[in-house]
């Protein structure tokens, strides 16, 4: 291989962490859900958090609605099941996606191959 074409190689080379950040930005941005006037991101403590607030019999006056501070520090009344199947749901739509798109991800070598 000469200079000319280990430039040109080094012009097409796949940047994998660049493409690796890109997914997670777009998987971060989905990750968005909007309930009772306020914006929450879906995380798995958002979801642990939830799933701890169901009613339980230890609680028998306890309707399911709490306070939760939101995406912008906002306190929002939730009802926990509700957010939670909503959370629940677009983790699962998300992750799937996601590891879709890693999985194509991995069997990328270099710019020619996109």
């Amino acid at each position: 291989m000469n200079t000319e074409e280990l430039r040109d190689a080094a012009r097409v080379a796949y940047d994998r962490e660049l493409a690796k950040q890109n997914i997670n930005t777009a998987i971060e941005s989905r990750m968005l859900v909007n309930y009772g006037g306020g914006m929450f991101i879906v995380t798995q403590e958002l979801i642990s958090f939830l799933h701890a607030w169901i009613p339980s019999p230890n609680l028998p006056d306890f309707d399911g609605l709490i306070y939760m501070m939101d995406a912008y520090d906002v306190p929002v009344q939730v009802l926990a099941h509700e957010l939670l199947q909503i959370c629940q749901r677009r983790w699962w739509e998300v992750m799937n996606e996601f590891a879709a798109e890693y999985e194509e991800f991995t069997k990328i070598r270099n710019a020619r191959q996109l």
